[in-house]
């Protein structure tokens, strides 16, 4: 099965996507689950670090993302700019604060 990304200013077709077959899906699925035991175990500051160099790679490319977003979405390009620029501060700010949201709080309870 073929995926189509159109573009819905002018329904031009941006690229033609093949469908994965199961046994494809099956292999993403376990690279995944790999990703994931590896991932649950990497401390904080690994993890602020990879979650920074996100936030850096969306402002050092925010042209070519915000251009795809308008190409595939239809936004505009003003309101992609700022999607990007919102999603890189998202960034910064969990790499910068997901510590302290996920320390544990005791809590005085009767």
């Amino acid at each position: 099965m073929q995926f189509r990304s159109i573009n819905p200013f002018d329904n031009q077709v941006l690229d033609v996507y093949e469908g994965s077959t199961t046994e494809q899906v099956n292999y993403k699925i376990e690279k995944t689950h790999q990703a994931y035991l590896q991932w649950k175990n990497t401390g904080f500051e690994e993890r602020s670090s990879l979650i920074h160099s996100a936030a850096a790679e969306l402002m050092k490319n925010k042209k070519l993302y915000s251009e795809s977003i308008t190409l595939e979405m239809g936004k505009p390009i003003k309101e992609a700019v700022a999607e990007i620029e919102k999603c890189a501060m998202v960034c910064s700010y969990y790499a910068e604060k997901a510590i302290d949201f996920l320390k544990d709080t005791p809590l005085d309870t009767p």
